[in-house]
């Protein structure tokens, strides 16, 4: 069985919202790594302890990182250090004794034309299929999804409906019909992300898939906010994901060197 830890970056409010892009990011391996995971995050945590003076207990959460908001204020890490930070997360992701592989959706909401468009349904629905599809490829493994707590009641009633119905066409428009998550144990259990490394890692990848897409998967180029363009330069999204490019399930999008998928 797969562990799959989902987090988002951006808000999923439609037609009004405060960010042209949603993304959800899944961090997935298989349960007998979970151990080895774990330890390897823990070690990684007291380096970062050791290194920066960053406490073991903050969570991972880089926006606030980069942006200097709680609860990474008054811990007296300079802009440099804090940028170190972030690529030795990076680095630690890419590490190959690390047994992860992540996946990301991206909503783009300067496209879309209905004002009925569901956002997290939609860039739910194209994670957990593409987790699915991951799961048939290695010999039809079950998944189990975890996401922070928040909105695990809405997703449940997606997740739910994708196990009764999951209609796929083909890519040579002729219909498959009908092909229930069947792979998919459980309801989305809920967990607090600061007691979650996987989160917290997800949420990390996740990150930064929202800075590439502002300015590579977008209909219209959206510059980043001010307090990032402080702590980030253009550009580095792409050295980031590259760092971890061999983590990414690059065949979740064909079209997309990273595997990540935009809709609509």
């Amino acid at each position: 069985m797969f562990l799959s830890y989902i987090d988002e970056s951006g808000d999923d409010g439609f037609p009004k919202f405060s960010s042209p892009v949603f993304v959800l990011t899944a961090c997935y391996f298989n349960e007998d790594s979970f151990t080895t995971n774990y330890n390897l995050y823990r070690q990684f945590r007291i380096r970062l302890r050791d290194n920066y003076n960053l406490p073991v207990k903050i969570e991972l959460h880089l926006r606030e990182l980069i942006q200097l908001k709680k609860p990474y204020t008054g811990l007296g890490i300079s802009k440099e250090n804090r940028q170190a930070i972030v690529d030795d997360i990076f680095d630690f992701i890419a590490n190959p004794e690390l047994d992860v592989k992540f996946i990301s959706v991206v909503v783009d909401k300067t496209v879309i034309t209905s004002k009925e468009f569901d956002v997290l349904n939609q860039c739910l629905m194209y994670l957990l299929q593409r987790i699915h599809n991951d799961m048939e490829a290695q010999g039809d493994h079950n998944f189990l999804c975890i996401s922070d707590k928040g909105r695990v009641a809405v997703m449940n009633k997606i997740a739910r409906k994708l196990r009764r119905f999951n209609y796929v066409p083909s890519k040579i428009n002729q219909p498959k019909g009908n092909t229930p998550l069947n792979l998919f144990l459980e309801d989305i259990l809920e967990k607090d992300s600061r007691e979650s490394p996987f989160i917290q890692l997800s949420d990390c990848v996740s990150r930064i898939v929202n800075l590439y897409a502002l300015q590579h998967l977008v209909g219209f180029e959206q510059p980043w906010i001010r307090k990032t363009l402080k702590f980030f330069s253009y550009g580095d999204e792409l050295r980031l994901l590259n760092k971890v490019k061999s983590k990414l399930n690059i065949k979740a999008a064909s079209n997309n060197e990273f595997g990540i998928k935009c809709i609509p």
